[in-house]
């Protein structure tokens, strides 16, 4: 659970794993897929905690990263768009 002690930890974490992809890639939209079936029994607790995290990366980050929900079909279409 994300909590205002830990969220900059937490942003730190997330931040720090897509960097870490994107080395691996050439694009500069990066898909972080989130959960799975069965994964999370309180969606909506979860998605209060991922809306949390996302809005404070968003705010406090200075490594030009910006997170956002999106779905396979815009992802790809970022991805088509970019290339």
């Amino acid at each position: 659970m994300i909590r205002t002690y830990n969220a900059e930890s937490k942003s730190v974490e997330l931040i720090n794993y897509v960097q870490n992809l994107s080395s691996a890639l050439k694009e500069n939209h990066i898909l972080v897929p989130w959960g799975g079936d069965f994964t999370f029994m309180n969606a909506r607790l979860n998605f209060d905690q991922l809306d949390k995290i996302i809005a404070f990366s968003n705010l406090y980050n200075t490594k030009n990263i910006t997170f956002l929900y999106s779905t396979p079909g815009e992802y790809l279409k970022a991805v088509k768009l970019e290339n």
